[in-house]
């Protein structure tokens, strides 16, 4: 039985970015409790130096009316510099540490408390889409800003035939962009609204993060380009694979470590199905990928089987780190 003993108070002014909060009281059942007076406070009025300076402009290398800009720590995991549009929401209303001002030349400030790790800023424009920047370390003096115009990439996305469906691919784009990344509709059409400028695309399937399609995309003057048809059959191989335990029981919906030696890829961690199947698809030019049960290390720590995909079996045991 769960039981309240004490209970915490948040007051947010969100025209303001202000905030006050009330340390745990503890809860009287029955009874009333007085956690005394709230203040709110805006970042600038209670931390008064700033974090961050620097300037913000359009591609033109103009000021940009009505610009929103924020302040937040960077969150677990690792960024090529950018956080997809729909995570920023909740970025900034969870773990917003600061305020930016913006003047009319484009000039801003950011106020917060000092923190020791990485935070990113982020420039919204209504019209054109976010800008993040990389993640770098307070304090900054002298930051220059580039939010760019939006465009439309629009492509349709051809899977091997006995691979898996094409809901479980993933079109990302960098360096910039609304959407960073997008699962295909049913027919395999996407479309992305991204940056203006000079981006990279990549096709990866589901939680691989390895690349199975990449090409660079020049800059455009057009706000929407098509790009075409891509045909992922020629450019991979498909693994699919019975996975059981040493003694042949099938190991259903199990998390299954999958990377290949030598790649800079994190690689993925992908399940299994209730029959203990495991669809996946690799790069072509794959030599060896790496299995194991659970986690990355135990593949570290030898409990691990190595495939050619060329000639990879219809079955393969994986050692368990439970059993001898």
């Amino acid at each position: 039985k769960f039981e309240l003993k004490h209970i915490a108070i948040r007051v947010r002014d969100q025209s303001r970015h202000a905030n006050g909060w009330a340390e745990p009281v503890r809860v009287i059942p029955g009874g009333r409790g007085d956690v005394g007076t709230i203040r709110i406070f805006e970042p600038r009025e209670k931390y008064p130096g700033p974090l961050v300076q620097g300037r913000v402009i359009s591609e033109d290398g103009e000021p940009i009316p009505g610009l929103l800009g924020f302040i937040f720590p960077v969150p677990s995991g690792t960024y090529e510099g950018l956080i997809a549009y729909d995570r920023l929401p909740r970025l900034w209303s969870d773990r917003n540490v600061g305020q930016v001002t913006i003047d009319e030349d484009g000039s801003f400030k950011a106020y917060g408390p000092s923190i020791e790790f990485p935070v990113q800023m982020a420039f919204m424009d209504i019209p054109s889409g976010a800008t993040v920047t990389a993640p770098f370390k307070l304090p900054s003096t002298d930051m220059q800003v580039t939010v760019y115009s939006s465009s439309h990439l629009h492509g349709k996305l051809y899977v091997p035939k006995h691979g898996p469906p094409v809901g479980e691919y993933t079109v990302s784009v960098s360096p910039s962009a609304l959407l960073m990344q997008r699962l295909p509709e049913t027919d395999g059409t996407f479309s992305l609204l991204c940056s203006s400028q000079a981006r990279k695309v990549r096709v990866s399937h589901w939680k691989n993060s390895t690349a199975l399609l990449e090409f660079s995309v020049p800059d455009y003057a057009t706000s929407s380009f098509q790009r075409g048809l891509f045909d992922l059959a020629p450019q991979v191989k498909v693994l699919d694979l019975l996975v059981t335990d040493p003694l042949g029981t099938p190991l259903s919906n199990q998390k299954i470590d999958l990377h290949i030696p030598g790649s800079t890829d994190t690689g993925a961690y992908l399940m299994t199905d209730g029959k203990g199947r495991l669809l996946t698809v690799v790069p072509a030019d794959t030599p060896v990928v790496t299995l194991a049960l659970g986690n990355r290390q135990n593949a570290n720590q030898g409990m691990k089987v190595d495939i050619n995909p060329d000639s990879a079996p219809s079955q393969i045991a994986l050692p368990s780190p439970d059993k001898d």
